[in-house]
C-alpha cells in the first residue's frame, strides 16, 4: 500500500493508507506503550507463514534460542488473525512487535481485499512472525536460520494463495501442548538443506495431508541418506582397488556385500548422536501398533524399529490401516524423528 500512515485521535488509532485511487484505514485496536516513530526505527524482520494447524488465537509463542530458557525473547509468532484483536488476548510483553507487524504488513499488501477486516486480507491459515534483530546477533534473514525448528510445529514458508489444509489425523496438541508459551529455535540451518532434494522435499511437505503419502515422502530423506553413504562405500573401496590396496577378488566381495539399508540407518543413527528425547514418543507409539497388530520384532532398538516400521508401511501395510488413530500418531513420530536426522546429520 501506499502512504500508510499512523493517526491517532481521541484515543482511537487506525492506520490510513492509499489503495490506487481509494483511500481507507483499518482500525488498530492493541494498546500501543511506545512512541510510533520510536518503534517502527527499531530493528525488527516481520515475516509471513503458513501454519493450518496452529491457527487460533490461543496459538501465541514467544521464540526463543534452543538450550537458553532463560534468555530474553527473540521473537513471536502468531496467527494474523490476532492483528484485529484487543488487549485481552495479548501476551503480555509483545504489544511491541503486534503494531510493528500490523504496519510493516499493511505496507507489503499489494491490494485491499476486505476494507474492514485487516486479516481477511490473508489467508486463514497465515501466521506472522516477527523477529527483534537487536536481541539476536545473527545477522538478517533469520527465518531461514530457523525455518528447521518452526517445521517442527508445522510452520511453513509462505506462498501467496495457497491452499495448505490441516492433516485432519494430527491433533494440534500433538506439535505443541495445550499450557506451552513458547517454542525454543536453533539459528542454525541444517547442512542436509544445502541438498537441493532435502530443499524441496521440506517445501512439498505442507501440501501434503495425506498421512500416507507423508511417511513415504519423508522416507524420501532417509533413502538420500542411504544411497549417499552406499555410494561413499563403493567409491572408497574403488580408490583401494585403484590404488592396489585390495586384491580384484576381494573388491568384487566387497562391492557385493555394501551394507544393506538397516545397517545404514544404524549408522546414521550413531552418525547424528540421536538422543533419548529424539525417538522415545516414536518407540512408544510404534510398539503400540505392533502389539495391536500381533508383530514382534526381533530386535527392538530404535533404529531397528524405524527400520521395520518402513517395512511395515512399504509391504504390510494393509494390516496397518484398520488400526487409523495409531497408525497416524506412529507417523507423526516418525516424522518427527526424520526432521531430528535432518536437523543433526552432519
Amino acid at each position: 500500500m501506499e502512504n500508510v500512515q499512523f493517526v491517532h485521535i481521541d484515543n482511537i488509532t487506525s492506520f490510513s493508507y492509499v489503495d490506487g485511487s481509494r483511500e481507507g484505514s483499518f482500525d488498530y485496536r492493541l494498546p500501543i506503550n511506545k512512541d510510533f516513530n520510536i518503534l517502527i526505527s527499531g530493528n525488527y524482520e516481520v515475516e509471513l507463514l503458513i501454519n493450518p494447524t496452529l491457527n487460533k488465537e490461543r496459538h501465541h509463542f514467544t521464540l526463543r534460542k534452543k538450550n537458553e530458557r532463560n534468555s530474553p525473547s527473540i521473537g513471536v509468532v502468531f496467527p494474523v488473525s490476532m492483528l484485529d484483536g484487543t488487549e485481552e488476548n495479548l501476551p503480555t510483553g509483545q504489544l511491541d512487535y503486534f503494531v510493528v507487524a500490523f504496519y510493516i504488513l499493511l505496507k507489503r499488501l499489494n491490494q485491499i481485499k476486505d476494507i474492514d477486516v485487516f486479516s481477511k486480507n490473508f489467508e486463514p491459515n497465515v501466521g506472522v512472525c516477527v523477529f527483534n534483530i537487536n536481541q539476536v546477533n545473527e545477522g538478517n534473514h533469520l527465518l531461514a536460520k530457523c525455518i528447521h525448528s518452526l517445521r517442527g510445529y508445522n510452520y511453513s514458508y509462505f506462498i501467496d494463495n495457497n491452499n495448505c489444509q490441516p492433516i485432519k489425523e494430527y491433533k494440534d496438541t500433538w506439535f505443541i501442548a495445550d499450557t506451552a508459551t513458547s517454542i525454543p529455535v536453533s539459528l542454525q540451518e541444517p547442512p542436509l538443506y544445502s541438498e537441493k532434494m532435502v530443499d524441496a522435499i521440506m517445501r512439498i511437505m505442507p501440501n501434503v495431508n495425506n498421512i500416507i503419502h507423508r511417511f513415504f515422502i519423508s522416507y524420501q530423506i532417509i533413502e538420500f541418506l542411504i544411497a549417499r553413504t552406499q555410494k561413499q562405500d563403493i567409491d572408497m573401496q574403488i580408490m583401494k582397488y585403484r590404488h592396489g590396496n585390495i586384491p580384484e577378488n576381494d573388491f568384487f566381495e566387497e562391492v557385493a556385500h555394501i551394507k544393506k539399508e538397516g545397517a545404514i540407518i544404524k549408522e546414521i543413527f550413531a552418525k547424528c548422536a540421536l538422543e533419548h528425547n529424539d525417538f522415545c514418543q516414536y518407540v512408544d507409539a510404534v510398539k503400540a501398533l505392533n502389539i495391536l497388530i500381533g508383530y514382534k520384532p526381533k530386535d527392538e532398538t530404535p533404529e531397528a524399529l524405524f527400520y521395520s516400521f518402513r517395512n511395515q508401511m512399504t509391504h504390510s501395510l494393509r494390516n496397518l490401516i484398520m488400526y487409523d488413530k495409531e497408525l497416524a500418531r506412529t507417523i507423526f513420530e516418525f516424522e518427527r524423528v526424520v526432521m531430528q536426522i535432518i536437523r543433526k546429520y552432519p
